[in-house]
Formats: structure tokens, sequence, C-alpha cells
């Protein structure tokens, strides 16, 4: 008599490799759809610990969430993946182009469900991040040229009002 067939896994639970988190992280950085760890799984562009939402992929950026609404401090395992996250960002050669972004609370929205959240963009590139952003939130087919150019402006005043407030700071 042969052996039967192995069971499916229970509804929910996470397919794919099972790694460490670190290897998660980066198996999730190469464009992994699926996986898990001890602390963290895979599931399409939605990378979760401890069943919340911490990033979600984009071409070419990934959105990084930032807190948990209602929450003053965030789970250990949720900051634990966070932070291999954001060295793996870092490795891949990504740095925090946006935080807060509007945009993201649009994605946020779609793909997570989530209302209110903040989160912060990493990219390769400030301005391809911005617009793997837009394409996302409003639809491949939108024009970003003109949320780039008010980007830009944004970052611009802010990086005048930051030099202002260091100049008063360094004349008190």
């Amino acid at each position: 008599m042969s052996d039967p067939p192995p069971s499916p896994p229970p509804f929910g639970a996470p397919t794919g490799p099972r790694l460490s988190t670190p290897e998660l992280v980066a198996h999730y950085l190469d464009g992994a759809t699926t996986g898990a760890s001890p602390d963290a799984e895979v599931s399409g562009e939605l990378l979760t610990a401890d069943e919340h939402a911490v990033a979600v992929r984009l071409d070419g950026a990934v959105l990084v969430r930032l807190h948990l609404p209602g929450v003053q401090h965030l789970p250990p395992e949720v900051l634990a993946v966070r932070q291999h996250l954001e060295e793996a960002l870092s490795a891949f050669g990504m740095v925090l182009t946006d935080e807060d972004s509007v945009l993201g609370g649009i994605v946020g929205i779609e793909v997570a469900g989530l209302r209110g959240e903040a989160w912060s963009l990493w990219a390769h590139d400030p301005e391809q991040g911005q617009a793997a952003l837009a394409r996302r939130a409003l639809g491949e087919v939108a024009d970003v040229s003109g949320l780039l150019d008010a980007d830009r402006a944004r970052r611009q005043e802010e990086a005048e009002v930051q030099a202002t407030l260091a100049e008063l700071e360094r004349e008190l």
C-alpha cells in the first residue's frame, strides 16, 4: 500500500521556501512572491511580520510602513523585520527618498487595506522611485511629470527651511 499524498498546507499557511528573516528579506527584494521565515512572510508584493504589513514592493522601489495605527510601540517582531529590510535596502543600493509619502498612503490602502498609515519610499533613484509610486497609486497611464516637479519643489522648500533653521541655531 502506498502512502497517501501529502496534505496541502492549512488555509492561510505561508507558501514558498522557509528561510531565515534576513534571507527572506533578500528573497523579497529579489522579486520573490512567496516565502516565509519564523517572523515574516512574503505574499505577492507585500512583506508582512506578525500579520502586519511591513513593506510593499514597487517597480524599482519599496514602500516601508513607518508605524502601526494606535500602537505606541511596534511589536518586536515587526521592528526586527523592518530593521532587516532597511539594512537590506541600503545593501541593495537603495536610499530613503521620501518619508511619510502621500501617495504611499494610497498604495497602502490598495495593497494592504490600511488607511491613515505613514509609508516611506526607498529607491535607487528618487525620481524613478517617485514615478513608480505615482504609477502604482494613480495607474499605469498617469502623467507623473507634474507630480515630480511638485515633489522636487517641495523637497527644495524643505531643504531651504532646514538650512534656515540650522543658520538660526548657529546664531543662538
